[in-house]
């Protein structure tokens, strides 16, 4: 029986001069503000959550918890719980984490800190192929009962929750993951202090001071990041999350093709330094940027950001830059798709977890930029992206379930006028729900 994949159809319409676009909630800030809200005894309204596949994971799992998610006011979601020290611990819970690496890894970290509690975390066939020793390792070290119940290092393991030792953690490379798992285990009154890379995103340590832990933060050649809470949480009543930066990063790879005078704007824009370091890299392209109205709510940053794609620009900068993937590692395969577009050369050092994502992203990557005529390889620890002429390419691409993968793949369609056959395009609902809708602005349909 043969499968019947849907079909891209594009009809290139007349623009305004400025195309706004709508984004879906900063998903890492989705998933810390679910985390805050139900570790608070109250009400938590959140405004702006992002309720892809992956955050809508971690609601289940505390919803599990008994907290409460009431999403019929179309502004916010509003979320009740009886706080950290109110979940029923009379049973044991089975946890699915679906695809999320991050509900994994942050709450392996929480769960394990909270004495009595009895839990099972399992992942889809993605997820349990991706590595958990990288969090379960440093919690061992401070007295975590946490178990493999299959393949070790991998999921589905076992946690029995316990009072845990004060703990001084170092880890040899950047990541929120890691980071945020430490410090929430700080959340039964123990200490964790975690020294690692720079450049690793920063919410979690923004968001817990307005819950009452103490955090503290030093940095030099590494940064230190040390929190512990040790009275119940303040309440915060409300919490507004920002749009996603991540998200905004697919349309860019259409506009070296519109009109030049036409201007994407993007509402709510997170403008965190730990997020939008690939702005540097496609301000090297061609493209400006201006910001507008930024306001800053429990230490996020955010504003109205306008792109514009000046070609005349882009022919007289330099052909050939270096980007360093661990500030833009779920960036990469889009701007590769910006550079095979805007027939640029990008050289992207330190992506070797892009071999472990929701699938290996570097050799997708490699294929998707050769599928659309750029030349692309992966040698001496460097991906290069070479972009030349864009080619109308009919070949078929495996996505492998990979909404980033998906998403660009779509936009490089559009970008190239090809009206291909795409799988797994429900991915997208992962991290950006509306997608589809949005792409009716530009002409893009799926049939």
């Amino acid at each position: 029986m043969s499968l019947i994949f849907p079909t891209i159809k594009i009809q290139k319409t007349d623009l305004a001069k400025e195309l706004y676009i709508d984004l879906p909630g900063d998903k890492s800030i989705s998933h810390r503000s679910i985390i805050a809200a139900c570790i608070i005894n109250g009400e938590t309204k959140i405004y702006g959550l992002q309720q892809g596949e992956d955050c809508l994971a971690t609601i289940e799992i505390f919803q599990s918890l008994g907290c409460e998610f009431d999403s019929s006011n179309s502004e916010f979601v509003l979320v009740t719980s009886k706080g950290l020290r109110g979940f029923d611990l009379s049973k044991p819970y089975e946890f699915d984490a679906r695809n999320s690496g991050t509900t994994a890894r942050l709450l392996l970290g929480l769960l394990s800190c909270i004495p009595g509690l009895q839990a099972s975390i399992k992942g889809d066939e993605s997820l349990s192929a991706r590595p958990m020793d990288r969090v379960v390792d440093l919690l061992q070290n401070i007295g975590a009962d946490i178990k493999y119940l299959g393949n070790e290092g991998f999921l589905p393991v076992s946690v029995l929750g316990k009072k845990l030792k004060v703990g001084e953690h170092l880890f040899y490379r950047a990541s929120a993951q890691v980071k945020s798992a430490i410090l929430l285990a700080s959340s039964f009154g123990s200490r964790q202090s975690i020294t690692l890379a720079t450049g690793s995103r920063d919410h979690t340590e923004k968001l817990l001071p307005f819950l009452g832990y103490q955090v503290n933060i030093s940095q030099s050649d590494q940064e230190t990041v040390s929190a512990v809470l040790e009275k119940p949480c303040t309440a915060l009543g409300e919490y507004h999350v920002p749009r996603d930066p991540s998200a905004m990063i697919f349309w860019l790879i259409a506009l070296p093709v519109l009109n030049e005078t036409l201007q994407m704007c993007f509402k709510c824009v997170l403008k965190n330094a730990t997020r939008t370091y690939y702005l540097q890299i496609i301000k090297q392209l061609g493209f400006s940027f201006e910001w507008k109205d930024l306001n800053e709510k429990h230490g996020e940053t955010r504003g109205d950001l306008f792109v514009t794609y000046h070609n005349q620009i882009s022919s007289k900068l330099v052909d050939e830059i270096i980007v360093d993937g661990t500030k833009c590692i779920d960036e990469v395969p889009a701007l590769s798709a910006i550079a095979t577009v805007a027939g640029k050369t990008l050289i992207f050092r330190n992506v070797e977890e892009l071999k472990i994502k929701e699938s290996n992203r570097l050799d997708k990557t490699i294929e998707l930029a050769r599928l659309f005529g750029a030349k692309a390889s992966y040698m001496n620890k460097e991906l290069r992206i070479e972009g030349r002429e864009l080619i109308n390419s009919d070949a078929f691409f495996h996505s492998l379930g990979d909404h980033r993968l998906v998403m660009s793949y779509v936009m490089l369609c559009f970008a190239a006028n090809s009206k291909n056959k795409v799988d797994s395009l429900g991915a997208h609902k992962v991290s950006y729900p509306h997608f589809l809708n949005e792409l009716k602005k530009l002409g893009v349909t799926i049939d």
